[in-house]
């Protein structure tokens, strides 16, 4: 986790640009991914994964049994990447793949007991840090925002744009030398 001056280091760069009017929504929603990352991987600190909690809280949530594919769909990643996502959490204990009776090509990701204990716990984590984050709005404003925000979604994914596969990992967090005055 990065100390508070790194933080302040990058308000300060998205406040310049939009008292400027020069707003970037990309470095905003970048800076506001990582810090919703950040909040609610520091909620979940007490299970041994620290990444994919989505993938579990989408199967959990599910009305019905997903398939790999569906899933890939769904989070908008290519099929390496699912795979690779579905390895780890299988290796971790939280799903189990499950070969399709009616197609043998197709596997359903499903949660294992594990999984399944923990299912509330996220549900929870991601709740409190939208409640988190939305504290800076009165709460007369956070729906309509949200609405907002979904209507830009849904227009960029009516755009035509090449796929981009982000991976967030935690930074180590290191110790910068002081300046000699």
């Amino acid at each position: 986790m990065h100390g508070g001056n790194w933080f302040t280091l990058q308000t300060i760069y998205i406040v310049k640009d939009l008292d400027q009017s020069n707003i970037h929504l990309g470095k905003i929603f970048g800076q506001l991914t990582k810090r919703y990352i950040g909040v609610l991987t520091g909620q979940l600190t007490n299970l041994d994964i620290e990444r994919y909690f989505y993938v579990i809280h989408l199967i959990a949530t599910s009305e019905r049994a997903l398939t790999q594919k569906e899933l890939t769909c769904l989070l908008h990643v290519d099929k390496a990447s699912m795979v690779r996502i579905s390895d780890y959490l299988e290796q971790n204990g939280y799903l189990e793949r499950t070969v399709n009776p009616d197609d043998r090509r197709e596997q359903f990701l499903l949660l294992t007991p594990k999984g399944e204990a923990v299912k509330g716990t996220i549900a929870d984590a991601f709740s409190h840090t939208d409640e988190i984050l939305l504290a800076a709005l009165p709460p007369t404003e956070r729906q309509v925002f949200i609405s907002h925000l979904l209507k830009v979604m849904q227009h960029a994914e009516q755009l035509e744009v090449d796929p981009v596969h982000l991976e967030f990992t935690k930074e180590k967090t290191t110790q910068r030398p002081t300046k000699n005055t």
